[in-house]
């Protein structure tokens, strides 16, 4: 199994219209940063009125991994 495959089924990205577009590994830092982005055309669900919504725009985001197992944000 390739990558970025891997990492699709373990964020549990498979049924999604997100996918992994690349990983960099930097052993020194202990590291490992992988890219997601979404299918062109693919629409995202309204929580109000679960009806199926185009994306306007995009803000990209850095997230990291603590040791306790939580994710946190980190700004661009």
């Amino acid at each position: 199994m390739d990558e970025k495959k891997l990492f699709q089924k373990a964020l549990s990205l498979s049924d999604l219209p997100w996918h992994v577009t690349s990983i960099d590994f930097d052993q020194p830092e202990g590291r490992i940063d992988f890219h997601i982005d979404f299918r062109s055309g693919s629409g995202f669900l309204c929580p109000e009125c679960s009806s199926e919504r185009p994306v306007h725009d995009t803000i990209g985001r850095e997230y990291g991994y603590l040791k306790t197992r939580k994710f946190y944000q980190r700004e661009e």
